[in-house]
């Protein structure tokens, strides 16, 4: 009888001590893949690209990599239609919220058909180099707090509520990454249901051949746009900070590039003429800073900056995208850019053509 008191005395301690170590098997999961999973755009915009690059058949000459700028910009099947090149030959891979990690992300999974590229236009801008930049005011993203020191978090500006609940995500990756927890949650079902997320990437380019992923909006007055400048400049570079892993993401991304043969080529896109002279005068240091480490690192690379003279504010469907005017105009720029490179002209490109395997 004493057997069995002391053994119901000890469950209570045995009911802690496995309530202990599934917490700590869960973070280790959680502070290991699940801090992996986190992307800067959402998990069903990341599924619907990827099942949009799944179905491409015939690899692309050209490639465009970059966030909502280059999503929202680049017009491929306008720019195909002036060039007179087959369709598919250019492709728009654009992600919202896109940082160098991302683009090496879509890289990586569709090397098997990005990699017989021929060339690859890769936005930069000093905001994606920003690892506060992928913030909302007062809304700490899991992509930023997948780094997010303890002193990051001090310093966020947010409410005493918000600060609280960083401060035990840094203590519980459980609960710092919980969106990304019942994001991954839900795809699970998802799958074991038969309906994996991302279905919506079988029709995803419109018409003009761009990822539909981000939330068109009409374009706006001068006065509107003005006004959303001023706001998305200081948004954007929100307390700037220099992010390292995006130099060593766009580092790796570049060897890849090497070793399948791609010309990389940096670009940016065009912006209201107030944007950069604002953006410098605001922000000095930063926009210096990046510059020059831009140019340390990749002073090699041809880098093409877009004119923004003669651009109105019909061009823009916000502070800093095209809208489909826009997008339309700069394919006719974007194309004659292509023509003059002559990327079709050679017997390899024809051979890099071919149309890969299907998949099953």
């Amino acid at each position: 009888m004493g057997g069995a008191v002391e053994r119901r005395g000890r469950r209570p301690w045995m009911a802690a001590i496995t309530c202990v170590l599934c917490l700590i098997a869960l973070e280790v999961v959680s502070r290991t893949w699940i801090v992996e999973r986190v992307s800067s755009a959402t998990a069903g915009e990341v599924a619907a690209l990827d099942t949009a690059l799944d179905l491409v058949t015939v690899p692309p000459t050209v490639i465009f990599l970059g966030a909502s700028h280059t999503l929202s910009g680049v017009a491929s099947r306008r720019i195909e239609e002036l060039l007179g090149w087959p369709r598919g030959s250019v492709l728009n891979a654009g992600i919202p919220n896109g940082r160098p990690r991302d683009f090496l992300g879509i890289y990586r999974r569709h090397r098997a058909v990005l990699g017989k590229a021929r060339a690859a236009f890769v936005a930069v801008d000093v905001t994606y180099f920003n690892r506060n930049g992928i913030n909302l005011a007062g809304k700490p993203t899991p992509a930023w707090r997948r780094r997010a020191t303890l002193a990051d978090r001090l310093a966020f500006p947010a409410s005493p509520e918000t600060r609280i609940d960083l401060l035990a995500g840094w203590v519980s990756n459980v609960w710092d990454q919980r969106t990304t927890w019942r994001e991954e949650l839900i795809g699970l079902a998802l799958r074991l249901r038969g309906t994996p997320r991302g279905a919506r990437g079988r029709q995803l380019f419109d018409e003009l051949g761009r990822p539909d992923l981000a939330r068109l909006r009409a374009p706006l007055t001068r006065e509107a746009l003005e006004r959303e400048v001023d706001e998305a400049i200081d948004r954007r570079m929100l307390n700037w900070a220099v992010d390292g892993e995006s130099f060593a993401s766009l580092d790796e991304l570049l060897r890849l590039f090497r070793e399948d043969g791609i010309e990389p080529v940096f670009m940016g896109v065009p912006l209201p003429l107030r944007y950069a002279p604002l953006q410098r005068e605001r922000y000095p240091e930063a926009v210096r800073g990046w510059s020059e480490e831009m140019q340390r690192r990749y002073g090699k690379i041809e880098t093409i900056r877009f004119t923004t003279d003669g651009w109105s504010p019909e061009d823009f469907r916000d502070s800093d995208h095209l809208s489909e005017r826009g997008a339309i105009r700069f394919a006719e720029v974007l194309a004659a850019t292509l023509r003059d490179r002559r990327y079709e002209d050679s017997g390899s490109t024809r051979a890099r053509r071919r149309s890969l395997p299907s998949r099953s």
